[in-house]
């Protein structure tokens, strides 16, 4: 699995449009403590799998392998962790935003 450093700076940029996105939806619900710690997590871990990508690190501990539609695909630990805290963030933050 290769992607040339442009396909892989837009993947970047448009995950983090995303992510940018998805938080403005729940701007007015104030930060709290755990809103912060799942936001640090998903920063550090997304610079890590930026990091392993650019660097083109394979470890056995931190890839994943699976096939999509014939193609061999990569993810590494990093990422799935970013994933679970970023959606774990949004879903807290909607929830206090049903309540005000």
């Amino acid at each position: 699995m290769t992607y040339s450093v442009s396909e892989g700076l837009f993947v970047i940029f448009i995950t983090l449009v995303g992510m940018g996105f998805l938080l403005g939806l729940t701007w007015k619900v104030p930060f709290q403590k755990i809103d912060y710690f799942l936001l640090a997590v998903t920063i550090i871990c997304y610079v890590f799998d930026t990091i392993w990508w650019w660097f083109d690190l394979h470890f056995k501990w931190s890839d994943w392998y699976f096939t999509f539609h014939g193609h061999r695909e990569q993810v590494t630990i990093f990422f799935i962790v970013a994933a679970i805290s970023f959606c774990s963030l949004i879903v807290l933050r909607l929830k206090k935003m049903k309540k005000i």
